[in-house]
């Protein structure tokens, strides 16, 4: 299951790529923003959950029964966000903005290219 998804993933990042590199203006229309906020959203809810999950744990711990703390701390441990949620939707969010950057580099050079061969 690991390898399809990172198979998915990686057509994804290259499908996204091809279209913010052949069709700049369709990209931003229609991904540049929405890839970005999504991201974002993803990036934000597992901060929240991680802080509610801390704060949990400070109430709780006047209620935990003495020599109970080890199976807490790792029924704890393992309700925060796994790390590497934090890290793609960090990179998410760079590589929408070099994208966007893309896209845009794209649509300068084609128009460039379109005043140089109506001005021959």
């Amino acid at each position: 299951m690991e390898n399809f998804l990172i198979t998915m993933a990686g057509a994804a990042i290259s499908g996204i790529t091809f279209i913010a590199y052949k069709h700049p203006e369709f990209f931003e229309k229609e991904f540049s923003q929405k890839i970005f906020f999504i991201s974002l959203g993803i990036l934000f809810a597992a901060i929240f959950h991680d802080v509610g999950v801390s704060s949990a744990q400070q109430e709780l711990i006047p209620f935990i029964k003495e020599g109970a703390s080890s199976e807490v701390q790792e029924a704890l441990r393992k309700a925060n966000t796994k790390e590497y949620v934090i890290i793609a939707a960090l990179g998410s969010i760079l590589y929408s903005m070099f994208l966007s950057w893309l896209a845009n580099h794209m649509k300068n050079e084609n128009e460039k290219n379109f005043l140089t061969k109506n001005n021959e």
